[in-house]
Parts: structure tokens; C-alpha cells; sequence
């Protein structure tokens, strides 16, 4: 492997490393959850934080190919964006916690949520410019086995943020330890983007090469991607998987009850450190699976795990069940991580990449923006427990669909890139 290949995957592993502990200490599922819980948010309400991280994520994403056209600047712009834009709503949701006992409650619930908004769109912005850069820079061969050490370093690291969170909650009973967790994140992030200005891109070097591309020449290649059947079939699948994930800002709130067995909140964040040290494991594991045998092998994988999880979670309860679940998510999350993204650039049936892992995204929208509000609202007028099992029989609906109707792209002629 050449020189500057290790220089960047050391890069992006350390710069990705450094940002997860910086997510593991207010991660949105977890930390955000009790904290509107706390505030007297209503389940739609919790249920809203999956909507927002995936939508919001995702819908800037089509400006953010116009934003970040320039090869030549794409790590000088990436970097200058996540650093002026990621870190204030951090810092801005640390400030609203610390003086929340003076604003009140209804006002900091939505503050909470409008500084979450902000900094996922913030992040959304340049996200396809981001991962058509790292697969700018790692090509096809490798591309599994990189995104798996440098996300899985990103987990790895998000755990040792969760444990800290858990320790500084203990340690500051009250709002003070979240505000403290919020303005160390803030602060860490800001310290992590600066890494990646480190990295090695032949493209500053080379003449530049823009890709214009007007609206209607987008749209057409919007279509172009959604033509291929296997493309279409790939997005119906990650519906269902992440109709079945619509749970995950509930876990925490089930433990809290007495049917989940009434852990401590700042245990149960801990426990979910065993989520982010197994992601880290699956993302370098199935990646050099993927790269081996295709990345079809690992989506089913983390299909399974994710009925596993499910299964864990509507049949026990208890500290060790805490541990188990959010351990077997790790596995799901970290298996469906590396091969969602090679499966999005494997299927693109054009030269025009971050289109095509745009208009991936954009599928997805709809589905990825509703479906967790209606699943607060499954649990307000229910019960947790509905919910535990209408997840649980969409995960099996999505391992069936990528079982039968997914094709491996690496063995299909048309989409081999």
C-alpha cells in the first residue's frame, strides 16, 4: 500500500476517532433522550430525534453537491464547513441546559430540539461530498477494509464517550453534568475536524475538473440511478431495516420503566458503550468480508443481528439484558454502516457518484422523516411494547427482501464499477 494511503487512513481514523468520542458523550439516542424525557417531552417527541437525524442528514445533501463543486478545495471547504458549523449548536445546547432551570422546561425541550436540528443539517450539508471523497481516495479494492478501520475507530472512540458521559452524569447529578458533556463535545469536535486537513488528495494537485451539472441534468441522472432495478431494490430494503430500527430512541426510555426494570439513566448510557465497542469490531469485520465476497453478504448480516436485538428486547429485561441489546445493535449498526455505503457507490450505474449517493439518500427521505414520529405516536397511544413487535416483524420482512431480492453488484455485469 502506498505511503500516502496509510497517511490517509491514519488521518481519517484518528480525525473520525477523536469526533466519536465527541458524539459517544451526547449521543442523541441516549443522552438527548433522557434529557427530553426529563424535560416532559411526550413520546412523539423522542421518537422525532431518529426523523431529524436521518432527515435533516439527508435533505441538504442536493445544495451540498452545488456547495462543494471544486475538487481542487473539496478538503480545504469540507473542513472550514464542519468546523464553523458543527460546533455552535453544540456549544449553544450546552449554554440552554446549563440556564434551563431559569427558562423553564416546554422552552428548553424545543430549544433542545432546534439545536439538534441545526447541527444535523449542519452535518447533512456536505455529507455525499464526504463519502465520494473517501471513495475518491481509497479505491474499490480496499474501500471496505478502510471504511471499516476508520468508522470503526469512530465507534470504537464513541464508546469510550458513552462511559465518560455516564461518569460525568454520576459525578454532576442534575443539569450541570449535561451541560458539561455538550460544551466538551463541542470543543472536541472542533479540535477533530481540524485533523483531517492532514490528508493527502491528488486532486489538489491536478487541474481542476468540475462537473457541471444544472438541475435538469440532475433529475435525469436522478432517474438514470433509479432505473436500475437492483438500486431500487437496494433502497426498498434499508426502508424496511430502518422501519425496523424506528425503536432505538425508546431502548433507553424502556429500561427506565419498570417493565425494562428501572435502571439508573447514567448506567444505562454506559451499558451502551457495549453498542458503539461492537460496531467498531463489525465495521473492520464485515468490511474485510465485503471486500472479499461483496457487501450484499453484510447487509443480510446486520439484518439478522438487528432481529436478534429486537428479539432480546420484547423477551427480557434487567441490567444484563441492557448490556445484550445494545451490544447486538453495535453488531447491526456497524454491519449495515460499511456495507450500506460500498452498496451505494457499488450501485451507481453512472460517472456522476455523488448524484447518484444523493438521490440514494433523498429515496429515503420520506420513509426516514415519518416513520419514527409515527412510531411516538405508536407508543403514546400503546405502549412501548407494540412497537417492540411491529419492529420486530418489519426486520423480518427486510431480511427476507435482501435475501431474495437483492443482488450482489460485484456479480451483476451492468453495475460493476
Amino acid at each position: 500500500m502506498a505511503a500516502h494511503l496509510h497517511r490517509n487512513i491514519i488521518t481519517f481514523a484518528s480525525g473520525e476517532g477523536l469526533s466519536g468520542l465527541s458524539y459517544g458523550m451526547v449521543a442523541p439516542m441516549t443522552v438527548l433522550a433522557v434529557l427530553l424525557h426529563e424535560n416532559g417531552a411526550r413520546p412523539w417527541m423522542i421518537g422525532s430525534l431518529m426523523a431529524i437525524q436521518q432527515g435533516a442528514s439527508i435533505l441538504p445533501q442536493m445544495l451540498g453537491v452545488y456547495l462543494f463543486r471544486s475538487n481542487r478545495r473539496r478538503k480545504v471547504n469540507l473542513v472550514l464547513w464542519s468546523l464553523t458549523m458543527l460546533t455552535p449548536p453544540l456549544i449553544a445546547m450546552s449554554a440552554l441546559v446549563y440556564w434551563s432551570p431559569q427558562i423553564g422546561p416546554a422552552f428548553t425541550r424545543w430549544g433542545l430540539i432546534c439545536g439538534f436540528l441545526l447541527f444535523s443539517l449542519a452535518g447533512g450539508m456536505p455529507a455525499a461530498v464526504w463519502m465520494d471523497w473517501l471513495a475518491h481516495l481509497f479505491e474499490k479494492n480496499i474501500r471496505g477494509r478502510v471504511f471499516g478501520i476508520v468508522f470503526g475507530s469512530l465507534n470504537l472512540t464513541q464508546a469510550g464517550g458513552a462511559v465518560i458521559g455516564g461518569a460525568v452524569l454520576l459525578a454532576n447529578p442534575g443539569n450541570t453534568g449535561f451541560a458539561i458533556l455538550y460544551l466538551a463535545s463541542g470543543v472536541l469536535l472542533f479540535v477533530a475536524n481540524t485533523i483531517f486537513l492532514a490528508a493527502r488528495d491528488p486532486a489538489q494537485h491536478a487541474d481542476e475538473v468540475v462537473i457541471k451539472t444544472d438541475f435538469t441534468q440532475m433529475l435525469s441522472l436522478f432517474a438514470y440511478s433509479l432505473r436500475s432495478r437492483n438500486f431500487r431494490n437496494f433502497l426498498i430494503g434499508r426502508m424496511l431495516a430502518t422501519l425496523g430500527l424506528s425503536m432505538m430512541p425508546f431502548i433507553i426510555i424502556y429500561y427506565l420503566s419498570a417493565h425494562g426494570g428501572e435502571l439508573e439513566e447514567a448506567r444505562i448510557i454506559q451499558f451502551s458503550a457495549g453498542q458503539w465497542i461492537m460496531a467498531s469490531l463489525a465495521l473492520v469485520a464485515i468490511g474485510w468480508i465485503g471486500d472479499r465476497w461483496g457487501h450484499r453478504l453484510g447487509i443480510v448480516l446486520g439484518s439478522l443481528m438487528q432481529i436478534f436485538t429486537l428479539l432480546l428486547l420484547v423477551t427480557t429485561a434487567g441490567p444484563w439484558s441492557c448490556l445484550a441489546v445494545y451490544a447486538i445493535l453495535g453488531i447491526c449498526q456497524g454491519a449495515n454502516s460499511v456495507s450500506h455505503y460500498n452498496l451505494l457507490c457499488e450501485t451507481c450505474p453512472h460517472d456522476n457518484r455523488k448524484v447518484h449517493i444523493t438521490v440514494g439518500n433523498l429515496a429515503m427521505l420520506p420513509s426516514l422523516l415519518l416513520i419514527p414520529i409515527f412510531a411516538g405516536l405508536l407508543v403514546e397511544y400503546y405502549s412501548i411494547a407494540a412497537l417492540q413487535w411491529a419492529c420486530l416483524i418489519i426486520s423480518i420482512a427486510a431480511l427476507a427482501w435482501f435475501v431474495f431480492q437483492l443482488k450482489e453488484p460485484r456479480t451483476t455485469p451492468q453495475l460493476r464499477k
